[in-house]
């Protein structure tokens, strides 16, 4: 008879209750604890436990739900029974062990939770009712009040209160990041969702035909998300059980539907993620026998052999399929395993059977469609492969037998597969050797026949095709380590279509077509569309062209056959187009080399309404070129103004080149300002001239005046437009344009007055103003100009003709000068000039001035001071030292020379030196009172040292006065003082000074207080 729930679960309880207490007493529970729980590395792991008892349960959705302080998890599968109960609270006794297809069976082990959790609960119908229990020292089931009715089963994991918040972070990554897909190799949960405090992430599973499985995902705050997958499976036995299990492989499609390898090498899925790396970029599942933590698989396995070599099959068995499916692309190669990639040994059998039977069947893509096997292939730069294609690689390269491969980008997965499958690789080095071969000389009848084929399908090459194969070539040349010539290889191709060598071939002339001169001249002439089209393709090749040997036809000469045949004599003219041509040539000739020598004088300018031809002088840039007042200028109106308006036809050249290539040869643009010697009519022509003597005029001398021809009758058109002119011609001309000049020669200083053009244009009322009238420069202030017409830039040449005199002289703002200069002492004269200055010369006398401020050179000089502390003991001492003091010799000689201050010098000029130099170091005369007035090399100032009392008649240096040199020559030269007069000064002083006259003058001899006391000492004198 079945007992009642509640006496089997006290039974179950006392029993678990005697085994807690029974490892407790023998100290196992930390080691049972260790066993069961701390054995799992992720802390993430209980969601793939939960996730597994939902689907062993046959639920179809799932939820967690995350809470400040516990996770509740919930879905709609089976609901729990008495076996389960026994199972959930066991330890190594799971219900699963007899069905295969169940992931309890190689599952986690529920004991994960109890990383985040003490005390997990379930809430769910038991025996018809709905019941709860908790789950205490891992192994007691407890009933526990609930008011949970639902057909659900829920199961609540309470967190550890100090692993709470870590435990919420690490369930949302694992969520977000493993969750969508833990439902990919599930086969009865199709939907899982969870809630994290208001915000909602979900993942569901879509089974799509032709075994393509969907996930459609959305994490929180973030877009959805849809990865497909091509779901392989095979079905294999286990041989101890006789049970059927399955393996499975996924494959990842992209939007379009294509096959594409995983970012990064996957680990192995046991339904959900290991700790297993498998190196493989796709997704594999299978029953595998899993270490204790569920981290590896079991290593020398007989069981887990046999599921990699089913693995193995299934990929490879694959892979024909796909190639019918048409998904057999390069994304199929980048997602199989190579030899680069780091697989485990235990997953290497796969990479074995993967080669094997790439080499037994058509698999590789080919260039051009279809398939080829590992021998039929051959690979090389997608340069090359375009290039040649499959007829150029049988009858150029020689491979009849062989198919270009679709290659996968440098360093990609695919191209190591390529590498691992060991196919031939045809590059540049064999593409050059393939070269030499086709177009050397042979002597064997079969070698001769393949060259034959070889230059048959190089002479059939477009010309487009030309060009990709010559700049191969170059490649294969530039990979070269040693040096190849083709000079003598005849595979240039010419404009007539024959071939030629480069050291014989040369460039036809650029932008145009062949004229006859240049057709009959007997040259080997490059087909010009292989260099002038394909835009830096020709480019490119010109290039390379010119490398090994291509020349250029002289350009000069055939410029000088064009004249020739066409623009001298009485020879007909070129039509439209061809004229065309050759003004780009001659333009581009201008442009390269700067010489218009060619074109002088030449009738080549088609100008007026007839187009005729004129020389470049003859003619004039007008509309439709630029809009500009030459056309008034040129229209009758103006007598000596008779050029033509460029031919309209021009437009089709480029505007800018085309007008600096006329304006090269003459043809005039704007009005010019011209430089001629001073004519006779010129006002100041005698004045100029006048006051050189009898000087002879050479070359050296200047004679120059500036005009702009017809000024005068230009002017007299009152034409704004024409003012325009004029104002642009003497602005380009500048300031230097305003002033005739003359000298005979260069010995004599040039008289200057002011120029022709500076004269008429003083006089005449012809600068536009804003009221829409012509005025004079004179009358005219900078507001008045009209917009176009600027002051900036032309200050110096407006000036010259009197812009805006009558104002300056009137003006308040003079006025107001006059007055700021008078408020700092300036005379109205010095203001007047100052604001006449050129900005230049004004930031110039600025600096100066402040120059001079800085340097105090405007203050008067500060005379130094001396005072000593103990006047009295400096006396004493000083007394004393007087008392020692040589007494002054002379010895006799043409004349009396003194002896004895030789020693003393040296010593008066460091005592002087250091009484008169003030706070700036500069040293200041005793006489003058201003700083002494230059220094010597050394820096030290000039001064001369004079003896004070001539009378004494012992050395003493204190008896010496520190002067400059003028007052020095003063001092010994016009003094009349006596020593006496000088002695009762000294005496009467009352400040450190003396009043002398030097030069008739009275002069104010300054001391330092110590110097004047000093010299007391030393006559032995007390101060009055």
């Amino acid at each position: 008879m079945l007992q009642s729930f509640n006496t089997w679960l006290q039974a179950l309880q006392a029993m678990r209750e005697r085994w807690v207490t029974a490892s407790r007493e023998n100290n196992f529970d930390r080691g049972i604890w260790n066993a069961t729980v701390e054995k799992y590395a992720d802390p993430s792991h209980f969601i793939f436990e939960l996730l597994q008892n939902a689907e062993d349960a046959r639920a179809t959705w799932v939820r967690f739900t995350l809470e400040p302080d516990r996770i509740l998890f919930e879905h709609d599968g089976r609901a729990f029974d008495r076996d389960d109960i026994g199972g959930i609270t066991g330890i190594g006794n799971t219900t699963k062990l007899d069905d295969g297809h169940k992931i309890g069976c190689f599952g986690i082990g529920f004991k994960s939770v109890y990383v985040v959790t003490e005390r997990p609960e379930v809430h769910s119908r038991i025996d018809g009712q709905s019941l709860a229990f908790a789950i205490e020292d891992l192994v007691i089931p407890k009933l526990i009040p609930t008011d949970f009715d639902d057909s659900t089963t829920r199961i609540i994991l309470p967190f550890r209160i100090d692993r709470a918040e870590i435990t919420l972070a690490r369930a949302r990554l694992g969520l977000a990041t493993a969750g969508p897909r833990a439902l990919l190799f599930l086969e009865h949960v199709k939907l899982l969702e969870w809630v994290d405090q208001g915000s909602t992430g979900s993942a569901r599973v879509d089974d799509l035909p032709i075994a393509i499985r969907s996930i459609q995902s959305r994490l929180p705050h973030q877009q959805e998300k849809q990865e497909r997958f091509l779901v392989l499976t095979r079905g294999v036995e286990r041989d101890a059980d006789h049970k059927q299990y399955g393996v499975k492989i996924a494959l990842r499609l992209n939007d379009d539907g294509e096959l594409i390898p995983e970012d990064a090498a996957t680990r192995l899925r046991v339904f959900f993620e290991t700790e297993e790396t498998t190196g493989l970029h796709f997704l594999i599942h299978g029953p595998f026998q899993l270490t204790d933590n569920r981290a590896n698989i079991k290593r020398d396995d007989s069981w887990n052999a046999k599921l990699i070599d089913t693995i193995a099959d299934l990929l490879t068995d694959t892979l024909p399929d796909l190639r019918e499916r048409g998904l057999l692309k390069r994304g199929v190669l980048d997602l199989l395993p190579n030899a680069a990639d780091e697989l485990p040994p235990v997953f290497a059998p796969i990479l074995k059977k993967v080669v094997a039977k790439f080499a037994q069947e058509a698999l590789i893509p080919v260039h051009g469609g279809g398939y080829a096997t590992v021998g039929t292939s051959i690979r090389g730069p997608a340069d090359l492969r375009e290039l040649l294609g499959d007829d150029g690689l049988q009858l150029f390269a020689g491979k009849p037998d062989r198919r270009w491969i679709v290659s996968g980008l440098r360093n990609s997965r695919s191209e190591s597969l390529l590498t691992t499958l060991k196919i031939e690789e045809w590059s540049y080095g064999e593409f050059l050797a393939a070269f030499q071969h086709a177009f050397a000389t042979h002597y064997h009848q079969s070698e001769n026949d393949a060259q034959k084929l070889a230059l048959a399908w190089f002479n059939d090459l477009s010309d487009e095709t030309m060009q990709r194969f010559l700049l191969a070539l170059d490649t294969a040349m530039k990979a070269q380590k040693r040096t190849v010539s083709l000079a003598n290889y005849q595979f240039i191709r010419l404009e007539d279509g024959r071939r030629h060598s480069p050291n014989a071939a040369v460039f036809a002339p650029a932008d145009t077509a062949l004229d006859p001169e240049a057709e009959n001249c007997g040259l080997y002439l490059v087909k010009s569309s292989l260099v002038r089209t394909g835009r830096g393709r020709g480019r490119d090749v010109e290039q390379f062209l010119r490398r090994i040997g291509v020349k250029d036809v002289d350009e000069r000469a055939y410029l000088a056959a064009i004249i020739r045949t066409h623009y001298k004599g009485d020879g007909s003219r070129p039509n439209r187009e061809r004229h065309l041509q050759h003004m780009r040539r001659f333009i581009r000739w201008s442009t390269e080399h700067g010489d218009t020598r060619i074109f002088a004088g030449l009738h080549f300018v088609r100008a007026g309404v007839d187009a005729s031809y004129h020389s470049a002088a003859d003619v004039y840039l007008g509309s439709p070129y630029l809009e500009s007042a030459l056309t008034k200028v040129y229209d009758g109106s103006v007598q000596g103004r008779e050029k033509l308006p460029l031919w309209d036809g021009y437009q089709k050249l480029r505007r800018k080149e085309l007008i600096d290539f006329l304006a090269a040869c003459g043809m005039e643009t704007r009005l010019c300002v011209t430089t001629s010697t001073i004519r006779y009519d010129h006002p100041q022509w005698y004045e100029l001239r006048r006051g050189f003597g009898s000087s002879r005029a050479t070359g050296t001398g200047v004679d120059s005046d500036h005009h702009i021809e017809q000024l005068a009758d230009l002017l007299k058109r009152s034409d704004p437009e024409i003012s325009r002119l004029i104002w642009d011609a003497v602005r380009t001309a500048g300031a230097g344009s305003m002033a005739a000049r003359y000298s005979p020669n260069q010995t004599k200083a040039a008289k200057q007055a002011p120029s022709s053009l500076a004269i008429l244009l003083r006089a005449a009322a012809w600068i536009p103003a804003r009221d829409g009238t012509l005025r004079q420069p004179r009358t005219m202030v900078t507001g008045d100009l009209t917009t176009g017409f600027t002051i900036g830039g032309n200050e110096g040449w407006l000036q010259a003709i009197g812009f805006a005199d009558d104002h300056r002289l009137k003006s308040e703002q003079h006025k107001e000068r006059r007055k700021a200069g008078e408020l700092i002492g300036l005379a109205p004269e010095l203001v007047d000039q100052l604001q006449g200055l050129p900005a230049n010369v004004l930031a110039a006398l600025n600096a100066e001035i402040i120059r001079k401020l800085s340097s105090h050179a405007y203050e008067p000089v500060a005379f130094p001071e001396r005072e000593t502390r103990d006047p009295g003991r400096r006396a004493e001492r000083l007394a004393a030292r007087a008392q020692a003091a040589p007494s002054k010799s002379y010895e006799v000689r043409p004349r009396s020379v003194r002896v004895s201050d030789a020693e003393s010098k040296g010593v008066t000029r460091t005592y002087l030196e250091d009484h008169y130099s003030n706070h700036l170091g500069d040293m200041v005369c005793q006489a003058c009172h201003d700083v002494m007035p230059f220094k010597l090399p050394n820096g030290t100032h000039y001064f001369e040292a004079c003896e004070l009392l001539e009378s004494l008649t012992t050395e003493h240096a204190e008896n010496h006065l520190a002067l400059c040199p003028t007052c020095a020559a003063k001092w010994r030269y016009a003094n009349p003082a006596e020593d006496l007069d000088l002695r009762a000064s000294i005496a009467a002083a009352t400040s450190p000074e003396i009043e002398v006259e030097l030069a008739g003058e009275p002069v104010r001899l300054r001391f330092t207080q110590v110097h004047l006391d000093d010299i007391r000492t030393i006559v032995g004198m007390k101060k009055t």
